[in-house]
């Protein structure tokens, strides 16, 4: 059987990559140091011509969760996420960055709430596709990236990470995301 590749762009959302976005402090200096807006577009639009299928990963929490305080103590990124009211299901924050939407056709996965997009509906879609090959970028390289990519290994598929199509809230979680062997 061939090998079947999808690309998985995680949280390519305005609140990570967009000036005024309510992470955009902490994510910039990732995001302009490996220009991850224009290489998340360069490959989004190889994979449309190469007709790869392509799915959108968003993150988004409605105003019920943002009320839920087993949520808010997950960890610590999630007191930040919701101290920001980041990835407010409806806002501009949540909404996906204009250079980065999806077209009609592909796939918007149901929104994770934590960060593992596996545990989403992506299994079903990467099974319906008969995918094999799963290639990841988008944000954050150390948190949904990663985890990510490692559910989705220990599920059997083979995972790239486009290094220079992930970024980070700081450079130093960034490098240690890409210096994993």
């Amino acid at each position: 059987m061939p090998d079947q590749t999808a690309l998985l762009v995680i949280d390519p959302v305005n609140d990570f990559l967009s000036e005024g976005g309510a992470d955009w402090d902490m994510t910039r200096t990732t995001v302009e140091k490996h220009d991850v807006v224009g290489h998340l577009k360069q490959a989004v639009e190889g994979a449309r011509q190469r007709r790869l299928p392509v799915l959108f990963g968003p993150m988004a929490y409605t105003a019920e969760d943002y009320d839920n305080e087993e949520l808010q103590r997950r960890s610590g990124i999630n007191r930040v996420m919701f101290e920001r009211k980041m990835f407010l299901a409806g806002s501009w924050g949540a909404d996906f960055h204009p250079e980065l939407r999806p077209a009609q056709d592909e796939i918007i996965l149901l929104p994770h709430k934590g960060v593992d997009v596996f545990e989403t509906d992506l299994p079903e879609h990467l099974d319906r596709l008969g995918t094999t090959h799963l290639v990841i970028a988008g944000m954050t390289a150390n948190l949904c990236c990663e985890s990510t990519g490692r559910h989705a290994m220990e599920h059997g598929y083979d995972v790239t990470v486009l290094r220079d199509a992930i970024g980070a809230d700081t450079l130093a979680a960034y490098e240690a995301s890409i210096r994993l062997d």
